[in-house]
């Protein structure tokens, strides 16, 4: 069976991902071009229509070919199966994204109250649902942190026959000018990264943005006041005579 050079494939979709496939090209006895089509375009091609060229199969479980009379008809089945296959919708969804760090480490009686071990008590070493894991007297800490990162994003997934995919966008301030957008003050917190693979996310609403905003501010207050009377001893000898809560003032 005769065969001609093979020929290059290339399409490239309208979000500028690419297809390339080398394909081989043998010349059957009646003239008959058999031309070796991508695995991955098979579906796609043969629901497609051009005069002159098919899809089809040399035998039973052998691998589907484009059959055509027309060389040209034959290499544009397969262009026009590998561009479908690139063809993409997007859909863009803006959302949350958020993360926390919550290493602490406590004992949690049946109704609730806070210890700092369990000697003589009923309950149990208290487990963190967001990082599903607990500390206890076998694995020790150096000092509890409590944090937490959010940013708004645009969530863009690009959506074709050979799979979909996604991106984000973060949402970016526009200007440096004070805002009362939401959105603007959420990711106006410039030092703070999040990685939106790795977070969890929500869909955005301004009443969540505000939230994890206050979130922020509240933990960036208790952490002035930590550092305002754990810096200054007067201050520390002062808070413990008065018993007083300084964290959130």
């Amino acid at each position: 069976m005769p065969s001609l050079p093979a020929r290059q494939i290339q399409a490239e979709g309208n979000d500028g991902t690419k297809f390339t496939a080398k394909i081989g090209i043998d010349v059957l006895g009646d003239g008959t071009f058999s031309i070796e089509l991508p695995p991955e375009l098979e579906v796609i091609a043969k629901k497609l229509k051009v005069p002159n060229a098919h899809v089809g199969y040399a035998r039973q479980g052998a691998k589907a070919r484009v059959y055509a009379t027309e060389l040209n008809a034959g290499i544009r089945l397969i262009h026009d199966a590998a561009e479908d296959y690139l063809r993409a919708e997007e859909v863009t969804e803006r959302v949350i994204c958020y993360t926390a760090c919550i290493n602490v480490s406590f004992w949690e009686e049946p109704d609730k109250q806070v210890a700092p071990n369990g000697c003589g008590r009923k309950g149990q070493w208290w487990s963190s649902k967001l990082h599903g894991h607990q500390f206890d007297a076998c694995h020790r800490l150096d000092s509890f942190d409590v944090g937490i990162a959010a940013k708004v994003f645009d969530k863009i997934t690009t959506k074709r026959t050979s799979g979909d995919t996604v991106r984000y966008v973060q949402v970016e301030r526009e200007g440096h000018d004070l805002t009362d957008d939401p959105a603007q003050l959420l990711n106006g917190w410039t030092t703070l990264d999040v990685e939106p693979e790795r977070a969890r996310q929500m869909p955005y609403s301004p009443e969540a943005a505000l939230f994890f905003n206050d979130l922020l501010k509240t933990l960036c207050t208790m952490a002035r006041s930590l550092d305002s009377f754990i810096g200054d001893e007067k201050k520390l000898k002062l808070a413990i005579a008065q018993r007083t809560q300084l964290l959130l003032t």
